[in-house]
């Protein structure tokens, strides 16, 4: 309710025409990326950067063929769409993401890539050096070096696939956890964990359900960021949260004693 609020009078004919729930959608408009979470401007920059043969070409694959009145149009309202809908959320969108990406990256070191995939989603398994993916269409498809790209997504509801050239082959999937990111967490243990930690740093913990910043936690609870980032070390101290540098932030998350503690 309150991105559509955001979005009142913002004319999205075109791009929900091109996002059909279950049918084909042109690759175009999730271009693989070409290093670790680019920005927004890098996804809307390699958007408009496609080639128009590309574009016809796919959206004339699509079930009805569309047709859009201008790239650079439609590039603008998904830009405007971000800016109102899911940039005031971004940051802690960012967290999610980065945390499945680290979840993937050391599934993969430790235990190869038949653990990467085993989590991944239902409908992809790892077999005998070979990935299976049960999609609607056939396709057999040897990477040739090319690598696979894995994108986390927090609005992916189901697995997208892309596999024709000239974007690299990837698999888009709804990140772990991601249901975490629109509800609020409640837990029956609150009052218990208040009287334990006390009201404040109860709250932080409960907070901490997935990687966040000292700012966003300080913002959510209503307290000053130096409160926060106090209450946060005692919590780290007690091993309850585990904190770690990401560029200029450093984000905190619950442990898995701090998730007994909780009850999740």
């Amino acid at each position: 309710m309150e991105a559509r609020r955001r979005t009142s009078g913002l004319d999205l004919g075109e791009p929900l025409a091109l996002t059909p729930p279950r049918a084909y959608m042109p690759d175009f408009l999730t271009p693989p990326p070409d290093s670790p979470l680019p920005s927004i401007d890098d996804d809307l920059a390699r958007m408009r950067a496609t080639p128009a043969a590309q574009v016809a070409w796919e959206l004339n694959h699509m079930d009805p063929p569309q047709r859009v009145r201008s790239l650079d149009g439609l590039v603008d309202t998904l830009g405007a769409y971000f800016a109102r809908a899911v940039a005031p959320w971004w940051p802690q969108i960012v967290a999610l993401l980065q945390a499945d990406l680290h979840h993937r990256a050391r599934r993969l070191t430790e235990e190869g890539p038949a653990a990467l995939f085993a989590d991944l989603h239902p409908t992809v398994r790892w077999c005998d050096g070979t990935l299976l993916v049960d999609h609607r269409h056939d396709e057999h498809l040897r990477l040739e070096g090319r690598g696979l790209v894995l994108v986390p997504s927090a609005f992916a509801t189901r697995l997208g696939v892309i596999t024709r050239k000239p974007w690299q082959p990837t698999l888009i999937y709804p990140a772990r956890g991601v249901g975490l990111l629109w509800d609020e967490e409640t837990t029956d243990r609150e009052p218990a964990l208040a009287a334990l930690l006390g009201a404040t740093r109860a709250r932080v913990l409960v907070a901490c359900r997935t990687p966040t910043c000292t700012t966003d936690v300080a913002a959510r609870l209503g307290v000053s960021p130096a409160s926060a980032s106090q209450h946060l070390a005692v919590l780290r101290d007690a091993g309850l949260v585990a904190s770690r540098r990401d560029r200029r932030r450093v984000l905190h998350a619950r442990t898995r004693l701090g998730d007994e503690l909780v009850g999740r």
